[in-house]
């Protein structure tokens, strides 16, 4: 991938269609949230009020920092201080530091998977399955030596073969399912259409966690995430050039690259519910964390990957992969690969799928910024339109996170 470095340029457009669609959604972000909060408040109002005067003043606390949303002057719990209907004692501001480290974490860890994956494919070695597969390998022995050579970790009590076809195994392969459908679908839809119908991704994450129980359902988040993927909707259509399928023919290509694409969405997002399924709950008698998931699901994914690569790539007369790719590189790109991987099962396993699905929205955000300020990316003004809405979206369901609703 060639870079170029430099600040991007701004392609200002005439206020259009989608800008009015965008200050729509704002506006429809800001209703929705002000009267769940109305909403929540009334609820905590009467039920302290139908309540023993005990409970009265054990919910007092709580019902001013509701009220105080907005007002001047509101009325803190005592050890703690309210920001913006956000009650901030000792514990919250912890967790705070803690979640934004790690979101900044997250966001360079995947500017540099991404980045460097780009160079290596693009110039030399064009074979993805083959690249992760050897990731997956890397990430395996790695795990395996931070486990039973270091003893950074204890392996998981009770993990025996029947846990491990009935858990791991499945997820593996739905990784490996994934891969190949969100590569398929090109074959069928052209590429701006893919873009444009990805939110649907995250959407089905929402609707496996809560099916699973993983994710308390409520027709506020409901709202607010579907706001979400509007704001990148937005965003992908300003890339759209029109064409859905990739031949620009046939229409029946375009309801077989749907129903790929569907389906490689839905798999990987039993795929992310399944790793915060494997931390959050005890399947066996011990407990997963990053490390042991990664310990046990990164072998099944490097052969699941290895024969996908082996039938796709492999086999092909003009396979080439390690003539121009330095070891140092190859090397460089694994160890990126399993920190970025790792860490991808922290931020699921200490929050959850969804929250990993909404903060990709704000990573792609995030990299955006980074490629127009540094790499010289072009960025439209319909672009930043529904970027914006994203964002604020985004903040809106942070906040009902940390305030509690």
């Amino acid at each position: 991938m060639a870079l170029e470095f430099g600040l991007g340029s701004v392609e200002w457009a005439p206020w259009s269609g989608t800008s009015w669609l965008c200050l729509l959604l704002v506006g429809l972000i800001y209703v929705s949230y002000s009267y769940e909060l109305r909403v929540k408040a009334h609820g905590k109002k009467v039920a302290a009020e139908g309540a023993s005067p005990k409970a009265k003043s054990l919910e007092e606390p709580l019902i001013r920092a509701e009220q105080g949303y907005g007002a001047t002057g509101p009325k803190a719990p005592a050890g703690g201080m309210v920001v913006a209907g956000i009650v901030l004692d000792a514990d919250k501001v912890v967790e705070v530091m803690r979640v934004g480290v790690l979101c900044f974490w997250m966001v360079l860890c995947s500017m540099a998977i991404i980045y460097t994956n780009a160079w290596i494919l693009d110039n030399m070695c064009p074979h993805a399955a083959t690249l992760t597969a050897i990731q997956q390998g890397f990430g395996a022995v790695m795990a395996a030596l931070c486990v039973f050579v270091f003893k950074l970790s204890e392996p998981v009590e009770g993990m025996s073969a029947g846990p491990y076809c009935k858990y791991i195994l499945p997820l593996s392969l739905c990784f490996t399912v994934y891969l190949w459908g969100s590569n398929a679908a090109y074959i069928y839809l052209a590429p701006g259409f893919v873009q444009m119908i990805k939110p649907m991704g995250s959407a089905i994450v929402f609707l496996v966690a809560t099916a699973l129980g993983l994710e308390e359902y409520s027709h506020y988040k409901a709202v607010n995430f579907l706001l979400i993927c509007a704001g990148i909707a937005v965003t992908a259509y300003s890339k759209f050039d029109g064409s859905l399928s990739a031949d620009g023919s046939s229409q029946n290509l375009v309801t077989v690259g749907l129903v790929v694409l569907i389906g490689a969405y839905t798999v990987v997002a039993f795929y992310n519910t399944g790793l915060q399924m494997l931390q959050k709950r005890g399947v066996v008698a011990g407990r997963f964390n990053p490390m042991t998931t990664l310990l046990y699901i990164a072998p099944a994914t490097t052969l699941s990957m290895a024969a996908f690569a082996a039938a796709t790539e492999w086999s092909r007369p003009d396979f080439q992969c390690f003539d121009k790719l330095p070891l140092w590189l190859l090397a460089l790109d694994c160890g990126v690969a399993f920190v970025f991987n790792l860490s991808m099962m922290l931020f699921i396993g200490k929050l959850s799928a969804v929250a990993y699905s909404v903060f990709a929205f704000f990573k792609e955000i995030c990299l955006v910024v980074v490629a127009f300020l540094l790499f010289s990316e072009n960025i439209t003004r319909c672009e930043i339109e529904g970027y914006f809405v994203t964002l604020v979206a985004v903040v809106v369901w942070q906040h009902r996170k940390l305030a509690g609703n």
